[in-house]
């Protein structure tokens, strides 16, 4: 008996690797598979189509309104005036720093940002600006949910999930992913009306400057809890349409599981976002130097045939546009990539929930169970992270 015994546990450990147990022990290790995720051809080609449409959308505003403006300049990522990566090579320390200063990787948060402070600091006629926020609201929900889609599946189930389920999930699930942020903005103005009403009452003669020194404290507290949606809103915007694409639940769950893992781990939550900022630092200043590298190695080898002058080079502007693209295209994929992980993550620690939970609505009948090889293979890429 004793014997069998041993040779149970000897079998079962024969499958936990080492790998296995540096991922048990240090989950958040699992955040730089974001790069081999986020590089995966189909979602580049979501994180394509969403800057594409979004330079579209600036630019049909632009055009038809004069007033919005295109917020990505794809042709200015491709330099012909300095030779990919020698800067790293000549001084890779201060390359390094220089790239993790850059917040390229949060590229939907920094559009997002931008497009509401123009929206709010504008003194003119509001609907373009308005028209534009609204568009790049939309399709800012639409890629994220793809993409947070397609990277849960394959990070919890080790599963590709192709465009069309993912569309489709998406429109079975519209309502809560729009749903969380639009309560949360609902509450917003809400409270700001509340405000707005009470400044009116204070208009009253004679007794409007009593009623603003008494009732001040009420508009502070509204204020503060003004303030902490706006800090949850600003980061966990992200994290609610990472919940419904893991979860496939309501609005409300995704509003308050974010809400809830922010505030209370939010030294873990800060941690895992130094990891996405400088991993990605690092990989945008890769993703950057090998697109600017194909650019000038193409035009080099080119003109050794024909002499390229300005008038020719101007003709090959779509060109340069769209390999231009691929770096944004990669710092969208690589976000939605990393915020979906960080879910994960932040949802084991808080909940104790493993890794490879997720929202299988989509699948029809029951899976054949893996045996020889590809079942060990799956134990072994489990084992660290469903304990």
């Amino acid at each position: 008996m004793n014997d069998s015994r041993s040779t149970r546990e000897l079998q079962e450990e024969f499958f936990v690797t080492d790998q296995a147990r540096l991922r048990r022990w240090l989950p958040w290790l699992l955040m730089f598979s974001s790069f081999r995720i986020a590089l995966h051809y189909r979602r580049m080609a979501v994180a394509l189509l969403f800057v594409w449409s979004t330079v579209g959308l600036g630019m049909l505003l632009q055009r038809t309104t004069g007033a919005a403006r295109t917020p990505l300049h794809a042709d200015r990522v491709i330099r012909t005036d300095v030779v990919p990566f020698t800067e790293f090579v000549h001084e890779p320390w201060a390359s390094l720093t220089q790239a993790g200063q850059g917040t390229a990787v949060l590229l939907p948060m920094k559009l997002a940002f931008e497009k509401t402070r123009l929206l709010l600091s504008s003194s003119g006629r509001h609907w373009p600006l308005l028209l534009e926020w609204f568009g790049l609201f939309v399709l800012m929900i639409m890629a994220g949910s793809l993409l947070t889609r397609m990277v849960a599946l394959q990070v919890t189930r080790h599963e590709e999930c192709s465009f069309g389920a993912a569309w489709g999930y998406f429109w079975r699930h519209v309502t809560a992913y729009f749903g969380g942020l639009l309560t949360v903005i609902l509450g917003l103005l809400v409270f700001a009306t509340g405000n707005a009403v009470f400044g009116v009452i204070c208009r009253i003669p004679a007794v409007g400057p009593y009623i603003l020194a008494v009732g001040w404290l009420l508009a502070l507290v509204v204020g503060l809890l003004m303030a902490i949606m706006l800090v949850g809103l600003a980061v966990c915007w992200p994290l609610m349409i990472c919940t419904t694409s893991v979860e496939g639940t309501d609005p409300f769950d995704g509003l308050s599981r974010s809400y809830n893992y922010l505030f209370v781990r939010p030294w873990y939550a800060l941690f895992l976002l130094l990891v996405l900022l400088l991993y990605g630092a690092v990989l945008h200043y890769f993703v950057t130097g090998m697109a600017n590298l194909v650019w000038q190695v193409t035009l080099w080898t080119v003109g050794q045939g024909i002499e390229l002058r300005s008038a020719q080079l101007s003709q090959l502007f779509v060109w340069k546009h769209l390999l231009g693209s691929i770096p944004a295209a990669f710092a969208v994929s690589y976000f939605w990539t990393s915020m979906t992980i960080g879910y994960l993550l932040l949802r084991k620690s808080e909940d104790a929930t493993p890794l490879d939970v997720v929202d299988r609505e989509a699948a029809t009948g029951e899976e054949l169970p893996l045996v020889g090889i590809p079942a060990a293979q799956r134990r072994e890429q489990t084992s660290g992270e469903s304990k």
